[in-house]
């Protein structure tokens, strides 16, 4: 199953069947967004979404029953990982490197 990055913090793919399926992390909330929708005639036909707090998807993967491409979620599992702490570079090293 194929699926495109559409920005730095939303996945899109589509099932076989043909429904679209979307994630998208609101950092603001700390939650995942899980979306689906059936393109008609008429317009795209949506589901209801699912919020997913972050530390849930951490623990156990994308919500039960949701067909979500392995590579999707190996990619939020990197971006959401917490950034290494920055190294302190101590100033007064240089002069004991002689």
């Amino acid at each position: 199953m194929n699926y495109q990055r559409i920005s730095k913090n939303e996945w899109q793919w589509i099932e076989s069947n043909g429904k679209h399926r979307a994630v998208r992390y609101f950092e603001q909330q700390g939650t995942l967004i899980w979306s689906a929708w059936v393109d008609r005639p008429d317009g795209p036909q949506f589901e209801n979404g699912i919020s997913q707090p972050i530390a849930d998807f951490v623990q156990g993967g994308a919500p039960p029953a949701l067909i979500v491409p392995s590579a999707v979620i190996a990619e939020l599992r990197v971006y959401l990982a917490p950034a290494p702490p920055e190294r302190v570079k101590h100033r007064f090293l240089p002069w004991l490197r002689r």
